[in-house]
């Protein structure tokens, strides 16, 4: 291998190493935007009266909004093992892959959509939707009942 094929190759090593560095940094940032889109659609919900199907409405906006985000972290994840197996490559180490933190971020997400799901079938339900975000204190409930 020439001097000039060596600096190219160390090049394109350097140049996936920043490329899955900064994917890596994207990929961590997808769960604060997900926990944001929820707890702010969440706040919506328990602080702005609203009707049933406006309920409903902003409670599937944040299903589809949790659904949409799982590809975007596989796909993240994808470029990243592709961009981890070349670099691997080039230091002549095995190839490998892990989608541990992904499969719980995933898991969370469908969690949080479905109680999303949750809170917008109770709304179409009729069901007193603002029972879930009460604003009731434990130390009042606690008062009330003589236990403290």
């Amino acid at each position: 291998m020439t001097t000039f094929e060596q600096e190219k190759e160390l090049e394109i090593y350097k140049q996936n190493c920043e490329h899955f560095r900064s994917l890596n940094a994207k990929l961590w940032n997808i769960p604060a935007i997900a926990m944001t889109l929820n707890g702010g659609l969440w706040l919506a919900l328990g602080k702005i009266p609203l009707t049933s199907w406006a309920f409903f409405g902003i409670a599937m906006i944040a299903v589809i909004c949790d659904i949409c985000l799982i590809p975007v972290l596989l796909r993240v994840r994808g470029v990243m093992d592709i961009l981890l197996n070349k670099t691997l490559t080039f230091e002549d180490e095995p190839p490998r892959s892990g989608y541990g933190v992904v499969k719980l971020f995933a898991g969370l997400l469908i969690l949080a959509a479905i109680i999303n799901l949750i809170l917008a079938a109770s709304a179409l339900l009729g069901l007193d939707v603002n029972f879930y975000f009460s604003n009731a204190n434990p130390v009042t409930i606690m008062q009330s009942n003589g236990t403290l």
